[in-house]
C-alpha cells in the first residue's frame, strides 16, 4: 500500500519508483524479516533487555544528524522552527487529548482508550526523517526532527496525566 499511496500523493515526477520501492524495502521489509528472526533466536529474548538503549541511541542519531544536516535553519529561521513547532504541539498533544476525550465519552475502557490515544498521536518519525532525506532533501525533515521531542514530553505528560486526572 506504501508505493500506491506514495506515487499518488507525491510528485512522481521528482522521484524514481524503483528508488520508492527500494527505499521502503530497505527500511522496512528488511528490518522487518531481521526482527521475525532475531525472535526465535534463544539469546535474543536475553539480550531484548537493553534494546531500550538502542531504539534511544538510533533516535539521538537521526535528531542529531538531522539538526546538523539543518544546523542553519535551527539557528536562524526561528519563524519556521516556531511554525513547526505548533503544528507538532497541535498533532502530537491536542490530538491526544481529543482521542482521549472522545473514547471517554464513548465509553472505552481506561486501558483499551491509553493505547487509542498513543496510536493515535504517535508516528514513526525516525523512519519519515530518513525516507524524506533521501527522496527529497535533508529539510525535508526538520519536521520530524522537531516533532520527536513533543512526542517524547507528551508520553511524559500523558503518563502523568493519566494518573493525576484522569483516573477511572
Amino acid at each position: 500500500m506504501a508505493p500506491l499511496i506514495s506515487f499518488h500523493l507525491l510528485d512522481v515526477g521528482r522521484i524514481e519508483p524503483l528508488k520508492l520501492i527500494s527505499i521502503l524495502i530497505q527500511m522496512i521489509l528488511i528490518p522487518f524479516f531481521v526482527s521475525r528472526g532475531l525472535l526465535k533466536w534463544k539469546a535474543f529474548h536475553w539480550v531484548k533487555e537493553s534494546t531500550g538503549i538502542l531504539v534511544n541511541l538510533a533516535f539521538f542519531l537521526i535528531i542529531f544528524t538531522v539538526i546538523g544536516m539543518n544546523r542553519s535553519t535551527f539557528l536562524s529561521h526561528f519563524d519556521i522552527l516556531i511554525l513547526v513547532s505548533s503544528i507538532a504541539f497541535l498533532r502530537t498533544f491536542v490530538s491526544g487529548h481529543l482521542i482521549n476525550l472522545f473514547s471517554k465519552l464513548a465509553g472505552v475502557d481506561r486501558e483499551r482508550r491509553m493505547s487509542y490515544v498513543l496510536f493515535g498521536s504517535f508516528k514513526n518519525l525516525g523512519l519519515a526523517a530518513a525516507i524524506a532525506i533521501v527522496l527529497f532533501n535533508e529539510r525535508a525533515a526538520i519536521p520530524a526532527a522537531v516533532t520527536i521531542p513533543f512526542e517524547i514530553l507528551f508520553f511524559i505528560w500523558f503518563n502523568y496525566f493519566q494518573k493525576r486526572w484522569d483516573e477511572q
